[in-house]
């Protein structure tokens, strides 16, 4: 096995028990013993545990911009390019659920620091792809509220999507089945993309002019 088999062996090893166990959930020996490679290996790639797991959320976000690069083909409206996105998070809900919660937890600074370092997309996975659809469905909108927009989409697609594929709302849904369940929150999030999207067609300059004195506040 060459070296670069060897990483790669690793990598797809450590996304696999990262995902289901979390960051502390797996140790280094874990995922040597899994990957049938020695301890020295993993160390010799990535240095140590964090190295490690900064790797695997980059290789996690690469996976996710090529797959929702891959939904636009030039023609796809801002409403069906969201909810393609969402498909995109659900298939890769426990990575996405662990990146969110070692970015919660404070434990993972050093982690953190490594995959933005490291990144040239910042905010929720897919974001550079919608904001070009957004753009290019809404050309009369204003950067300010596009990029509103554009977060407050995803934000949502990403917090239900987390959400929803939790025992807690599982266990939730058995108790209240006509208050609580998926076809509900999949109603919930396709009123809030529409919401957002006829807000940025029909109160743009209001919205352009919040954002703007908000930001010189904050400075």
């Amino acid at each position: 096995m060459t070296k670069a088999d060897t990483k790669d062996k690793i990598l797809e090893t450590a996304s696999k028990l990262f995902a289901t166990s979390g960051f502390h959930g797996v140790s280094i020996r874990d995922i040597a013993k899994q990957a049938d490679v020695n301890l020295a290996a993993v160390n010799y790639h990535f240095q140590n545990k964090d190295g490690l797991y900064a790797a695997v959320m980059l290789r996690s976000k690469k996976i996710f911009s090529e797959e929702v690069a891959a939904l636009d083909d030039g023609k796809i409206s801002a409403f069906d390019m969201a909810l393609g996105i969402q498909k995109v998070y659900k298939s890769h809900v426990n990575e996405f659920r662990n990146g969110f919660t070692l970015l919660l937890s404070g434990d993972g600074e050093t982690v953190m620091k490594e995959v933005y370092s490291n990144s040239k997309e910042f905010g929720p996975p897919g974001i550079n792809t919608f904001r070009k659809v957004l753009q290019r469905e809404y050309p009369q909108a204003s950067m300010a509220a596009m990029e509103w927009a554009c977060r407050a989409i995803l934000s949502q697609m990403a917090h239900k999507t987390m959400l929803t594929h939790t025992p807690m709302f599982q266990a939730v849904c058995d108790q209240a089945p006509g208050e609580y369940n998926m076809e509900l929150f999949e109603v919930f999030i396709e009123e809030t993309i529409n919401a957002i999207l006829d807000r940025l067609t029909s109160k743009d300059q209001d919205l352009e002019a919040k954002i703007i004195a908000r930001a010189k506040v904050s400075k």
